[in-house]
Formats: C-alpha cells, sequence, structure tokens
C-alpha cells in the first residue's frame, strides 16, 4: 500500500552533529511528511530542539531516542530482549569491531525494530545525504522480505574473496541465514538499509541479531557482517541508486554518477575533513547541502508547493 508518510531512523552521538544536520537538510531539501527518529547517546537536548523546529517548516516531525538505561524505553527493550544480561547500551560496547572510523553505536541499528513502532522504517548512516524524493524508495514491495538494501560495490565484487568458515552452535541455527559453506554473495552494504518492520517482529530479529554479534567476536566488518549473516539472501536488492558509495577508487556506472539518490560517503575519508573535501565526484555535493542555509531550503521547498 502506497503512503506518502516517510520513516527514517538515524544513529548518531555529538561528534557528528555537523554531517547530521547536513543530512536532515538534504532530506527536508527533497522530501516532506517524513518521521525522522535520531537514536543517539549524547547529543545535546537544545540541538535536537532547535532542529525539531527546522524539520517542522516542511512538515517533518523529530523523534529523538536516547540510548541509555535511563530511558524507560530501553529499559522495557531490556527486559524483552535480555532480561538476564546487561543494558542493550553496555551490550552494544562490547560487540565486535575492527574499523577506526566506526564507533560502537553502529550497532545501535540492530535496536530499531523494536525501538520505532512503524510498519516499515528506512534507514541511513550519518555519512550520507539525500539527493532525492524518497517516497518511491520508500513503497517498493518487499514481498513479504525483512529488508531490503543494495549490494556493498567493493564486498560484492567476485574478485574480492570475503566469507566465514562458521561454527554455529545450537542456540544460533534458527538465528543466522549464512551457514559459511557457500560464497557469502550477495553481500549488501548496511548504510541504506529499508526495514520491514512487521515481518521482523515475527522473525525475534534484534534478539538474533545481538546473539550473533555476541558469538561472532571475529567479524571483519562489524555489524554489517553480522547483518549479512542473519539476512543472507533473504534481502531485496535495491536500484544502485539507492546507495551510491562513495569511494575514490570505484568507477561508477553512468546512471549512478549523473542521478544519484543517496550519496553515502563510505571509508574513513569523509568530505567535512579538509584533505578529503574533494575526494570523488560526489564529495563537493555533500558541501552543496551543508551551506543551504534553513532559510533558503524553506523558500525552495515554498516554490515547489504554489
Amino acid at each position: 500500500m502506497t503512503t506518502n508518510k516517510i520513516n527514517i531512523a538515524l544513529c548518531a552521538d555529538k561528534n557528528y552533529l555537523e554531517p547530521l544536520e547536513t543530512l536532515l537538510k538534504s532530506i527536508c531539501y527533497h522530501n516532506s511528511q517524513v518521521h525522522i527518529y535520531i537514536i543517539h547517546t549524547d547529543i545535546p537536548k537544545d540541538w535536537l530542539v532547535t532542529q525539531a523546529k527546522n524539520l517542522a517548516k516542511f512538515n517533518n516531525q523529530l523523534s529523538p531516542i536516547w540510548l541509555n538505561e535511563a530511558n524507560p524505553d530501553i529499559q522495557r527493550l531490556n527486559q524483552k530482549i535480555m532480561p538476564n544480561s546487561l543494558a542493550i547500551n553496555e551490550i552494544i560496547k562490547q560487540l565486535p569491531n575492527k574499523l577506526k572510523h566506526v564507533n560502537e553505536l553502529t550497532y545501535a541499528r540492530f535496536l530499531i525494530p523494536e525501538l520505532i513502532q512503524e510498519d516499515r522504517v528506512l534507514y541511513l548512516d550519518s555519512d550520507i545525504v539525500v539527493n532525492a524524493s524518497l517516497t518511491d524508495l520508500f513503497n517498493i514491495d518487499m514481498r513479504d522480505y525483512p529488508i531490503a538494501a543494495v549490494e556493498d560495490y567493493f564486498l560484492s565484487n567476485e574478485k574480492i574473496s570475503h566469507s566465514y568458515k562458521m561454527d554455529i552452535p545450537a542456540e544460533l541455527k534458527s538465528c543466522i541465514s549464512y551457514k559459511g559453506e557457500e560464497i557469502f554473495k550477495p553481500y549488501f552494504n548496511a548504510g541504506v538499509i529499508l526495514w520491514n518492520l512487521a515481518k521482523c517482529h515475527q522473525e525475534n530479529i534484534v534478539y538474533n541479531l545481538l546473539l550473533a554479534a555476541s558469538y561472532y567476536q571475529g567479524v571483519i566488518y562489524a555489524d554489517q557482517d553480522i547483518l549479512n549473516f542473519v539476512f543472507f539472501k533473504r534481502w531485496v536488492m535495491l536500484d544502485a541508486r539507492c546507495n551510491v558509495q562513495a569511494n575514490y577508487e570505484f568507477t561508477f556506472l553512468p546512471l549512478v554518477t549523473e542521478s544519484p539518490w543517496i550519496i553515502h560517503y563510505i571509508t574513513d575519508r569523509k568530505p567535512w575533513i579538509p584533505e578529503y573535501k574533494d575526494e570523488t565526484i560526489f564529495h563537493p555535493v555533500y558541501h552543496h547541502y551543508k551551506n543551504l542555509t534553513w532559510q533558503s531550503i524553506q523558500e525552495y521547498y515554498l516554490s515547489k508547493n504554489l
């Protein structure tokens, strides 16, 4: 069923406020009737209040979710998912991460099916800008699959070897789809994920993800590997324009180059770091949205809706 309302989930901390606001600007430039949930650990309240006011000008809504055991919603989640364990926010600090440019909050996306009460939600990494309307993407037919995503350009390449030999204990056999005996492809990038939350609830996905991550401490690509373990060959493949992975080493297809819908600044070479500001043809696009004022975005929005 097609809907004009779009739900978006973001995860960030206070160290990402500039790229996070740039992402919000890019969303509002192209979209209205969007409900944005920000799962965070330490973003200042006054910053969140200011952004909520900015979003309201475009008929958009902001709902912060504080990832702290003092939050009653987190307490309820803890009792439901892992009642005899550490607090959820403490659990994710102990999950595997070998990537220097990623912190433990990357695992907060695992909690989306329990923290957000919607039928579906679009998760976006905070090192992203939106460059088009998200309506068509949000309303795709998910065919009863739990998620939809875009292939990871690098790890889906047939010349790249990325796989695991899996020791699967009995309690994990029903949690993960990848058994380690086959090629680990197709493999999706976790920066843009459309979640079918109703399906995820049926499968107890949050528990499955946390259990798998707790067990497999040797993964190379942190939460992304775990997500691919759990959803292996059980995801809808989105158009590549939905997650254009901006990396200086990649040669992009003309269609992606000319009309990216979502640009994702993967690796540690981010456009807001001065020495990388022109790293790819997509890095200046970040600065286009960053330099927009909220007033200019509102003027553009009003001109479209006259």
